[in-house]
């Protein structure tokens, strides 16, 4: 959906605002729009892609606005992808946006609707406005998660981010397994940033669930570093087919 990007700490999402980084995202996103045909989305598919957008300084007014347009250019071209949009209200990135598409298979990964119109109306309307700060494809992990598959349109979302130390992924992802959480979905990131990048999606009906979340218990040595953040779901800043 947009024209490039994804995630700043994205292990969480974590990509400077260095000019030069911006426009290498920038162009590398746009190159995996380079497709015409479009699939409908499947919600089986394990494959996601994540964008992190940062409105400029003094600009957050005009972001949502452009980015609104942006998606009803989505709704208008009766995209079969689904879109959500999250605005993060806790966390190191507080302001910043996120998007996401989820539930695709390999094949649909080429098949984005009208790229080249996609970019431009993005360029017009969103770009002026914010930097696109990451962008990655991320694959979820079945056996790692648990409950109905996240995300959904649920008010919050609580999300939490590891970069782990590249040989002792296996111990991470047996913390997670032992996890006692009824509903968790997590995603590994494939291409996009780091390697060895987590992400655990929770979902959250008020703003005081942030409190009381449970801790994941990781033996030391295993994680590099770890990022917990909210989101806060943006309904019209998404788009369900």
């Amino acid at each position: 959906m947009k024209a490039g990007s994804l995630l700043d700490t994205i292990s969480p999402l974590t990509l400077k605002t260095n000019p030069m980084n911006i426009k290498a995202y920038s162009i590398l996103s746009l190159s995996l729009l380079l497709s015409c045909s479009c699939y409908a989305q499947t919600s089986s598919g394990r494959y996601a892609r994540i964008v992190t957008i940062g409105p400029h300084q003094g600009k957050s007014a005009e972001f949502t606005a452009g980015y609104k347009r942006h998606i009803q250019w989505h709704r208008d071209n009766k995209d079969p992808w689904t879109w959500f949009g999250w605005t993060i209200v806790l966390g190191p990135r507080l302001g910043y946006f996120m998007d996401g598409t989820f539930g695709h298979d390999q094949a649909e990964l080429d098949h984005p609707i009208k790229p080249a119109e996609d970019a431009a109306d993005n360029n017009t309307n969103v770009a002026p406005y914010a930097d696109f700060l990451s962008h990655g494809i991320y694959e979820r992990v079945d056996g790692l998660s648990k409950g109905p598959v996240l995300p959904d349109t649920s008010p919050y979302l609580i999300v939490n981010s590891y970069q782990v130390n590249l040989g002792a992924e296996t111990k991470f992802e047996q913390a997670i397994a032992r996890f006692n959480d009824a509903r968790l979905t997590t995603y590994r990131l494939k291409t996009g940033g780091t390697e060895a990048s987590y992400v655990l999606f929770r979902a959250g009906s008020k703003f005081s669930d942030a409190a009381v979340v449970a801790d994941l218990q990781i033996e030391p040595g295993v994680v590099a570093s770890a990022t917990s953040e909210l989101f806060r779901y943006q309904a019209a800043m998404s788009h369900a087919p």
